[in-house]
């Protein structure tokens, strides 16, 4: 998962972001000042914004993310918890409200059922062809047999089948998959690497798909 954190100066979400990261999160703390010139550059799953006692300018911030129609997920964190403030975030387009005393794991999960109903519109598993990807177990199947793909394998498979419609760029993969620890690279055979095993088992597997090369641009999953 990537996850932008927008938080409250002097407010550091500090235990959030390092739990995320022991989760393999790839996780980017802002505030609010540097967080629109993020989205604009980069693709998030979640968008966590910390709100204080004056929070103006970070409903306005959500009211932009849901004008916009972005994938992103919107989670609020309020010192307000209020049902009226807690309507007001859902109306502006948050799709959850926690209080400031939330529990990290509560957090967590709510995190990722927020991301699959955006990116995926599923409970708890994604059937795409003859496979099935089970969120909580992080498995995917042919039907009922398992494919053993590694975790940045696993991570390529669903963002192709996110943005099945359309081609991705192997820079908007590998971005995606590991994040800042991309600076200033001169090439992209570990992602090639990744791709290839994993379009070798979903084939061995007799997976009803095909991943496409498209030239000049990228990669593209479709169905067979």
């Amino acid at each position: 998962m990537k996850l932008l954190l927008v938080e409250q100066e002097h407010q550091p979400l500090v235990k959030l972001s390092s739990f995320l990261k022991k989760e393999d999160c790839q996780v980017t703390v802002s505030t609010l000042a540097k967080a629109t010139e993020k989205i604009k550059n980069t693709e998030f799953d979640c968008v966590l914004i910390s709100v204080g006692k004056k929070t103006e300018k970070e409903l306005q911030f959500v009211e932009q993310l849901n004008n916009e129609n972005r994938t992103d997920g919107v989670i609020i964190i309020s010192e307000d918890n209020s049902p009226e403030f807690m309507v007001h975030c859902f109306d502006l387009g948050a799709d959850d409200f926690l209080a400031t005393s939330f529990q990290i794991p509560v957090l967590y999960a709510r995190l990722k059922a927020v991301i699959r109903r955006k990116k995926f519109n599923a409970k708890s598993k994604l059937y795409f062809a003859n496979l099935v990807i089970d969120f909580y177990l992080k498995k995917v199947y042919v039907w009922d047999k398992a494919i053993s793909l590694t975790k940045k394998e696993y991570e390529i498979l669903l963002h192709l089948i996110a943005n099945k419609n359309s081609s991705i760029t192997k820079e908007s993969i590998a971005e995606y998959v590991w994040g800042d620890y991309l600076k200033n690279i001169d090439s992209y055979d570990f992602l090639f690497a990744h791709i290839k095993n994993l379009k070798n088992k979903l084939k061995t597997a007799k997976a009803e798909l095909v991943i496409k090369n498209i030239y000049g641009v990228g990669y593209q999953i479709e169905e067979l």
